[in-house]
């Protein structure tokens, strides 16, 4: 699924404002919480490996900023761990 998702031209494109995900432009923001908060919104389903693939995170640092973001009350997690969504609550 990410490599259906995620093309080569667009790994080194990640320094840039605006990555194309698919067919959809994803605003990458000044800040890593932002940038995740920008795909989220384009790919509410996202796996922690496609996050660090996207913003150049670990995957100890997705689930780090994601954790932040959740006790802000800014995103929260829908559904079972596999099959659940991300939501935006701003």
């Amino acid at each position: 699924m990410l490599d259906e998702c995620i093309s080569q031209s667009v790994l080194h494109k990640l320094r840039s404002p605006v990555v194309l995900l698919g067919d959809r432009n994803i605003f990458l923001g000044s800040s890593t919480q932002e940038k995740m908060i920008s795909i989220i919104r384009q790919r509410p389903e996202i796996t922690r490996k496609e996050h660090a693939v996207l913003t150049g995170l670990s995957p100890e640092g997705v689930k780090y900023h994601l954790n932040m973001l959740k006790q802000a009350g800014r995103i929260r997690h829908v559904g079972p761990t596999k099959k659940g969504y991300w939501e935006v609550l701003e």
